[in-house]
């Protein structure tokens, strides 16, 4: 996986994303979301996401960025713009970060997945196991330290109900 920063100046040098910013000049990077495999790195995607203020529509592209794809729905975003010179922590440095959060949490789980989203200098993470556990880990994205960290088991999220209930 490469640094977002490149991906994003190949993203800014496509056609459509020079429409897109010639027809929504108020349009700023307000996040990046990402997946991440442990074995398959065909399956990674990376994905710049964009808001546009004037409009209050969300605006995304994904890996190869041959399009950007506006959202129908309005909304509010409360997002700075996502300056990534400032992150430290990129892409590329998830697998290692988790990896250390486990050892100080003393978690010996082994990780398959990485969802993560970076927003306002911040990552949320997602993470997916072997065994079903789902970690919800916040890791600060200038420092790489860990604002928080939760293991779940998918089995907490399912419920079984009798028909008729």
């Amino acid at each position: 996986m490469v640094n977002s920063t490149p991906l994003l100046e190949r993203l800014k040098h496509k056609p459509g994303y020079e429409k897109f910013i010639k027809d929504n000049k108020d349009s700023f990077l307000y996040a990046l979301f990402c997946i991440l495999s442990n074995n398959e790195k065909e399956g990674d995607k990376v994905q710049f996401d964009f808001y546009t203020p004037s409009t209050k529509k969300i605006a995304y592209s994904e890996y190869p960025f041959d399009e950007i794809k506006v959202q129908n729905q309005e909304t509010n975003v409360a997002s700075k713009p996502l300056e990534l010179t400032k992150i430290k922590i990129d892409t590329e440095d998830l697998w290692k970060v988790v990896e250390k959060l486990q050892l100080e949490n003393k978690d010996n789980s082994v990780i398959t997945k990485i969802m993560g989203v970076l927003r306002e200098e911040s990552w949320d993470l997602t993470c997916t196991t072997a065994t079903v556990d789902i970690f919800r880990i916040k890791v600060n994205a200038i420092s790489g330290e860990g604002i928080n960290y939760k293991k779940e088991n998918l089995a907490n999220f399912i419920q079984i109900r009798k028909k008729g209930q």
